[in-house]
């Protein structure tokens, strides 16, 4: 119940110009929530977000100067990408798609989240799933996808429970910088079925 303790000047100034602080940590599931929001409303909206909406996610998610400037490029990076055009091409694309299915796990019966982003076309079994990643700073490539294997094989179960019998399903570090093309996202492809 008691309010949080007002950052010295020091601190303020240190913040400002971009340093990293002890709550950065805490803060990058805040920024995540924020990029996930964001890249939703794009989705909804067809196109880009406008700087308003930008500035009204970050301050909803009291993300620091250092945070917002990571929240603009990784929204910039994410924007100008061929993943990003490839999920467009399709004719159905959505954001937050809830799913919730049974499991035969020691941890319950029931799973239950949202894909970040789902893109498929009438009559079409074939799908594109895109996660969005922030973070994964300071992993290899092959790191990356070891980390993210298990939950790629869980979406494509999921989807398959669904009728599609051939799923794509692409980790994108919005975050990163692709080694290959430093333009695009860093991003790992996993391919089930087809």
């Amino acid at each position: 119940g008691r309010p949080d303790p007002v950052p010295t000047r020091e601190q303020r100034e240190a913040a400002d110009a971009g340093a990293p602080t002890t709550e950065d940590a805490d803060r990058a599931t805040n920024l995540g929530s924020a990029f996930h929001e964001l890249a939703q409303a794009m989705v909804e909206h067809g196109g880009r977000v406008g700087e308003a909406e930008v500035c009204a996610r970050a301050d909803y998610w009291n993300l620091s100067a250092r945070a917002r400037a990571r929240l603009g490029a990784a929204l910039a990076r994410w924007e100008g990408s061929a993943l990003r055009a490839e999920a467009l091409s399709h004719g159905l694309v959505r954001a937050e798609v809830p799913f919730f299915c049974r499991v035969d796990s020691p941890h319950g019966r029931y799973l239950e989240g949202a894909i970040d982003l789902l893109a498929t076309d009438a009559g079409s079994d074939d799908a594109l799933l895109v996660d969005y990643k922030t973070g994964d700073a300071g992993l290899s490539v092959e790191e990356v996808r070891q980390r993210h294997q298990m939950q790629a094989e869980f979406y494509a179960d999921v989807l398959a429970r669904q009728g599609f019998s051939s799923v794509t399903c692409v980790f994108v570090c919005v975050e990163r910088e692709d080694p290959a093309d430093p333009a695009q996202p860093l991003q790992v492809r996993y391919r089930f079925g087809g």
